[in-house]
């Protein structure tokens, strides 16, 4: 479960209150990446396969909040 729980950081770091403190998505790619070698088995196929899909899917334009 180390991977899983190495995953909910990285999730939780994502909507960090602080813009500049969010993570970008080339460093969730390699967070995922280093969770894929870190976990062995088809699991972190499966989680590779879903963030890449989710990840590649082009998104509406982010409204500002402003």
């Amino acid at each position: 479960m180390q991977g899983l729980a190495q995953l909910c950081v990285t999730i939780e770091e994502c909507w960090d209150h602080d813009a500049e403190a969010r993570l970008s998505a080339g460093c969730v790619e390699e967070r995922v990446s280093l969770i894929r070698r870190s976990v062995n088995g088809t699991t972190s196929d499966c989680l590779v396969s879903l963030v890449t899909s989710v990840t590649n899917v082009d998104l509406p334009p982010k409204e500002s909040s402003i």
